[in-house]
C-alpha cells in the first residue's frame, strides 16, 4: 500500500483571521481544503481536525485501508461531532 500524504500550508493572515490550506493525497483524487481562526494556531489546530475527520469519514478506512504505524489511529484531533469514529490511541486525544 502507499501513503497517503497530508501537506499543511503555513497559517497566513488574510481579512478578518488566519487561514491554513491543507491538502489531502488521496492518490486518485487529491483533496484540498482550509480552515479559519482567529490566529495561526487555532487555523492550524483545526486545519488538522478537518484532516482527521476527513481520514475517518473516509472510504478508505471503512474499508480498512488506512493505517499508522502501530498506533491504532491516525494522530490527528478530531471535531467532537467525530471522536465517536476514533480507533486506537486516537480515543485518548
Amino acid at each position: 500500500s502507499r501513503p497517503i500524504g497530508v501537506d499543511f500550508h503555513a497559517p497566513q493572515g488574510v481579512k478578518g483571521g488566519w487561514r491554513c490550506e491543507v491538502t489531502i493525497d488521496w492518490h486518485d483524487v487529491p483533496q484540498a481544503g482550509h480552515a479559519m481562526g482567529a490566529d495561526g494556531i487555532q487555523a492550524l489546530f483545526l486545519a488538522m481536525q478537518m484532516v482527521g475527520t476527513l481520514l475517518y469519514a473516509s472510504p478508505h478506512h471503512a474499508a480498512g485501508r488506512l493505517s499508522w504505524s502501530d498506533f491504532g489511529g491516525y494522530g490527528f484531533p478530531l471535531r467532537a461531532s467525530a471522536r465517536d469514529l476514533a480507533i486506537g490511541m486516537d480515543r485518548d486525544m
